[in-house]
């Protein structure tokens, strides 16, 4: 029933409340209150289930992606599919003359529209996939141009330069608390090339003083990084 509600509000050309993740709170608390049966995994019976299976499998295993980026590409992956002429079970007929071709249908529904920073990226990962995992036998990926920046990012520069970071960390006061910790959130930055967010989630016990590891909790599942850099 959840199914056929969502797939009347796509029907309807909606955008929002069209997702199985958009019903999750109401069936988390429909379950809770014993009024809805519990979730139970739906098993895949179609050459493109069974095909968005797998990929799930390598998004979460050998990617590491989070649960939001997993679902967002899955999304992705099922338009594309779904565009394809083709049945999933005949995929190694697959062109870069289709994907491109794809991706300028999509680039022309995109006209005047907020920028989208998540189909091309998508798309590209798919690809990866497919060839990996030996349904496609040449790697289309890079027949996926490079989207848009976003419009807030224009003209900042890709990467700091030496001489800039060596100038910010020059003015950070080191005889101070304050100093000490701008300094260090500085060489995670750069050195380690973290993420504001993982830095910002660093914590004392994290980080290995004699094995020379810190452990980082990014957007995926927790993995050790090498401090030597530091």
């Amino acid at each position: 029933m959840a199914g056929e509600f969502l797939r009347e509000r796509r029907a309807r050309g909606l955008r929002i409340g069209v997702t199985v993740r958009a019903l999750a709170p109401i069936l988390g608390y429909l379950r809770r209150l014993g009024v809805a049966p519990p979730h139970s995994a739906v098993a895949a019976v179609t050459p493109q289930d069974v095909l968005l299976a797998e990929y799930r499998d390598y998004l979460e295993a050998e990617r590491g992606l989070s649960a939001g980026t997993i679902t967002h590409y899955l999304r992705c992956a099922r338009v594309f599919l779904t565009w394809l002429p083709e049945p999933c079970g005949s995929l190694s007929g697959l062109s870069s003359g289709q994907v491109t071709g794809y991706v300028m249908r999509w680039a022309r529904q995109r006209e005047g529209r907020p920028p989208d920073m998540v189909t091309l990226p998508a798309l590209r990962s798919l690809l990866r996939f497919l060839h990996v995992a030996g349904h496609v036998p040449w790697l289309l990926a890079d027949a996926v141009p490079a989207g848009r920046a976003h419009p807030g990012r224009l003209g900042v520069p890709r990467a700091a330069s030496a001489e800039g970071i060596g100038a910010v960390l020059a003015s950070c006061d080191r005889d101070s608390a304050v100093g000490r910790r701008d300094y260090a959130i500085v060489l995670s930055l750069t050195r380690l090339g973290l993420r504001g967010g993982e830095v910002a989630r660093l914590e004392l016990a994290d980080v290995g003083w004699r094995s020379g590891e810190v452990m980082i909790r990014g957007k995926g599942r927790p993995g050790r990084c090498p401090a030597a850099a530091w």
